[in-house]
């Protein structure tokens, strides 16, 4: 005979392992774990808490970096830098640890959080927060400096992988996120003048963006990645900066109804923008991904610029 076990029982035992600590190095998602099948799977647009177990050395500074995910490439190798989206120390900041000069005094075990503040983009990369839906991996790794004769301050670190990769996937945004979205322009404008556009979206997220699009290059139906647009704003923040610094994100998301201007400040930090306008047709699209491939949108109608 078997000895029961009631269902209960089972479950406790099940989260107790799962809350358990990491006690091997390396660095490991946070999520919450009521929900055993989301542990690995963060929601569209949510902070990214990872803890981590590292060790002291002197000349050994530790970082934690977040970056795509593909499954030719092996998680006990160092990621190519061109796939890092967004890293952090282990101190919770890009800028200089406290110890930054006697690493040997830095934690061994921590948490980091990735989310608009404090600053975790890749901006070589011209990767930002939040992370679009899809696969990515979180490292722990140890940066050093030679130091020798021949060493000087532009000498290049020498980057090591400090334990296996841990993969992940960020949920896509949610179907009815796109579904319950509505976007209204003016049926026509004159050039120079500016333009409103009237955004509801029931389900946002921070650094949520609206972008006027050429119908030349924007043909309907609309389906597919979108083109460089023409200028944006948005949706929840006045002006293209932001309003958390120095990464001019958008942390703001109350009210699902806003009516956005778009006027000269909608060129800002955009190379193909020009204002004003030339007279066309063109559509408004709200964008729920921060980070090209923009594919996750709601479009307007066509509305003309006379």
């Amino acid at each position: 005979m078997y000895a029961k076990t009631s269902l209960s029982i089972l479950l406790f035992w099940l989260l107790a392992v799962i809350d358990a600590e990491p006690t091997e190095i390396g660095a490991y998602l946070n999520n919450p774990k009521d929900k055993p099948k989301n542990k690995n799977r963060p929601g569209h647009g949510k902070k990214i808490k990872v803890d981590f177990v590292s060790t002291q050395e002197p000349l050994k500074w530790t970082y934690i970096g977040i970056y795509k995910s593909r499954s030719q490439d092996p998680v006990n190798e160092l990621p190519s830098d061109d796939l890092l989206h967004s890293w952090l120390h282990d101190c919770n900041t890009q800028a200089e640890c406290s110890y930054e000069d006697k690493p040997e005094n830095a934690p061994i075990k921590g948490q980091v959080v990735f989310s608009l503040k404090p600053d975790s983009s890749e901006e070589d990369n011209e990767l930002y927060f939040p992370l679009n839906g899809g696969d990515y991996r979180i490292c722990l790794i140890d940066w050093t400096l030679d130091i020798d004769d021949d060493c000087n301050p532009d000498c290049d670190p020498t980057f090591e992988l400090k334990a296996p990769c841990e993969t992940f996937q960020v949920k896509y945004p949610k179907k009815k996120q796109k579904k319950k979205a509505v976007v209204t322009t003016p049926t026509d404008t004159a050039v120079g003048e500016s333009i409103y556009v009237k955004v509801k979206t029931p389900v946002r997220v921070v650094n949520q963006w609206v972008g006027l699009y050429s119908v030349d290059d924007l043909k309907f139906p609309v389906t597919g990645p979108l083109p460089a647009e023409k200028l944006w704003a948005f949706t929840h923040c006045e002006e293209n900066t932001g309003n958390v610094q120095p990464n001019e994100s958008c942390s703001k998301k109350r009210g699902k109804t806003k009516t956005i201007a778009f006027d000269k400040k909608s060129t800002y930090d955009c190379d193909n923008c020009k204002w004003p306008l030339a007279k066309g047709k063109y559509r408004a699209c709200v964008n729920f991904n921060t980070n090209d491939p923009f594919v996750v949108y709601k479009c307007s109608g066509e509305f003309s610029i006379n």
